[in-house]
């Protein structure tokens, strides 16, 4: 049981939280890469997989310089970028949404509460979307890449007064250390994660939930 009025802001994240878009993303980075060496798109796969809530800039750098050694790697990031880009906001408009998000959010808001997107997906990439979806204006603030999501969750709180507490709602590591690191509640979101061993974590979370459909609050 999640009692809303316990805390002063929420904090989501995007993809496999909001959004069903894990396995779009897994998509759109293979499309970028399918003319690479297919043996480092698998590897870049796992890597990515593995390190959920990095933004794609930084994905995108280790593949050119640290996978590829590409010699002109600010030129291919930021072509990469670009067709992420494209490929991604089209999809995300159509994608659908974790099951009874949508309702938790409008009971949230409807307790007048701060609701805040941390992301490691493109920030104007992502309100662009939540515009077109007609969900923006559930959300104080929306905050992603290309800023660290570590650094965009110290905006939230700086955004609230010491005093005030907070939970996050994430699926991945990430989230997780980011909810630990600053002292907030975290709630793990599991149906459409990419986090392998989160069972080896899940004793320090506030609570582990499939989808939103079932979770019970007031």
């Amino acid at each position: 049981m999640i009692k809303i009025q316990q805390y002063d802001f929420f904090i989501f994240d995007c993809d496999g939280v909001i959004l069903d878009s894990n396995s779009l993303k897994n998509d759109a980075f293979r499309s970028v890469l399918k003319n690479e060496d297919p043996i480092l798109i698998d590897s870049f796969i796992n890597y990515h997989k593995q390190n959920g809530g990095v933004s794609r800039y930084e994905k995108f750098y280790h593949f050119y310089k640290n996978m590829k050694q590409s010699k002109k790697v600010k030129e291919d990031v930021s072509y990469a970028l670009e067709r992420f880009s494209s490929i991604v906001k089209k999809e995300l408009s159509d994608t659908k949404y974790v099951p009874g998000v949508i309702n938790f959010i409008k009971e949230i808001d409807k307790n007048t509460k701060n609701i805040y997107i941390v992301s490691g997906s493109d920030q104007a990439e992502l309100i662009s979307v939540f515009k077109n979806r007609n969900i923006r204006h559930f959300f104080k603030k929306i905050f992603g890449s290309p800023t660290e999501k570590m650094k965009n969750t110290f905006l939230v709180l700086k955004d609230n007064p010491k005093q005030k507490k907070g939970i996050f709602f994430g699926d991945s590591k990430l989230d997780f250390q980011c909810a630990k690191y600053y002292k907030m509640d975290f709630i793990f979101v599991k149906r459409f994660s990419e986090w392998e061993d989160y069972s080896n974590y899940q004793n320090k979370f506030l609570c582990s939930i499939d989808d939103f459909s079932k979770l019970q609050y007031a």
